[in-house]
């Protein structure tokens, strides 16, 4: 049986990888999570559920608007 990748760990991977690779640099932002949620076709439950998984992991820092 092949492991299927959820919608959650892809976008959590891709930001994840996004980020490590320094495509986002320290004190640059994320896009939006409209923004994200348009990207990659999700809800916006699931990028803010990515979001706050790369925030747990010391990836991100999220401040409200």
């Amino acid at each position: 049986m092949e492991h299927q990748e959820t919608k959650f760990s892809f976008v959590y991977n891709e930001v994840k990888q996004r980020i490590l690779n320094g495509q986002v640099l320290p004190g640059n932002s994320l896009p939006s999570s409209r923004m994200l949620c348009d990207q990659y076709h999700e809800s916006r439950y699931t990028v803010t559920r990515v979001e706050d998984s790369l925030k747990k992991a010391g990836l991100i820092a999220l401040q409200p608007r």
